[in-house]
């Protein structure tokens, strides 16, 4: 998620004190040649999901309600119609099982995310952010793998377990504490800001992934970020607190990076376009403003 995580309302819970993560670096989905044919739901990383495919697209609609009455939805059909050619691009050699919703926004409060059951929302600032098409592409791939790998339904089946089961944290938390996780602490806060850091991971290293399997430059995530650093975009502060969820920029691009030895090479990567140049000075003139929110 290009943004902060969804909010959700908890049960609190006692301060807990988790078990120590280890330092591991390596990939937590090794087996990028069989993308579209595996499960990534599954095994060490994956998370019991409790929610049916009838529920999770209820869920997701009530969700996109909400949303459309606070974001604005981009009026450029031509751009509109270039960022979703480009996601079905991605979204056709990725793990996403089932059709990809995604808007345009304008100006809305983040620059990318989504909720579940193939919904994802893009700002049109992100199209004059990047720099070139792959990391656009890097952009929609990322949340194309948290949709991929059912970060919000399983967060959503995460909160119903707690509510039943409150002494049953660990059990839920293990698999974030393999990556090197800092939040080790802290009670809801720290459990949930674990699972959203772990969840930044698995979506960048995915993401990767999806950009070398649609044949474009798989460094189009880590240029992006590179980007938001120089800016001073989406960074997190060391620690846990209530706005650091997410990876510090530095610690994503050492795991995307491991991830980038790991693929073979792509004889001719692609890495911008006539379009996307086309569709990012359509933002310019269009004035998007690329103000800090």
């Amino acid at each position: 998620m290009l943004g902060p995580p969804l909010r959700h309302t908890l049960l609190l819970l006692p301060t807990l004190i988790f078990a120590r993560p280890g330092p591991a670096l390596g990939q937590l989905h090794a087996d990028f040649l069989r993308i579209g044919a595996r499960d990534i739901n599954k095994g060490e990383f994956g998370f019991p999901n409790h929610l049916t495919p009838l529920k999770e697209y209820q869920q997701a609609l009530e969700m996109d309600v909400r949303i459309q009455r606070q974001v604005d939805k981009s009026g450029n059909a031509e751009l509109t119609g270039y960022v979703g050619r480009l996601a079905e691009q991605i979204q056709r050699r990725s793990d996403l099982k089932g059709p990809l919703w995604l808007r345009l926004t304008r100006s809305q409060e983040h620059l990318a995310f989504s909720t579940l059951a193939g919904r994802a929302y893009i700002d049109e600032k992100l199209v004059r952010i990047a720099e070139n098409e792959s990391q656009l592409a890097g952009a929609i791939a990322h949340e194309v793998a948290h949709l991929a790998a059912r970060h919000g339904a399983e967060n959503i089946s995460r909160m119903r377990l707690l509510d039943a089961n409150p002494s049953g944290f660990l059990t839920l938390l293990r698999p974030c504490l393999t990556i090197g996780n800092p939040f080790t602490s802290g009670g809801t806060d720290g459990f949930w800001q674990a699972v959203c850091y772990f969840n930044e991971i698995e979506a960048d290293e995915l993401a990767t992934q999806y950009l070398w399997n649609s044949g474009f430059d798989p460094e189009g995530l880590l240029n992006l970020l590179s980007v938001f650093q120089d800016h001073n975009w989406l960074d997190a502060p060391p620690g846990p607190s209530q706005t650091s969820s997410h990876p510090p920029i530095s610690v994503r691009q050492k795991r995307i990076r491991i991830q980038l030895k790991k693929l073979p090479g792509l004889e001719a990567a692609r890495l911008d376009s006539s379009d996307f140049q086309k569709a990012r000075e359509q933002t310019r003139a269009n004035g998007v403003p690329l103000s800090r929110k």
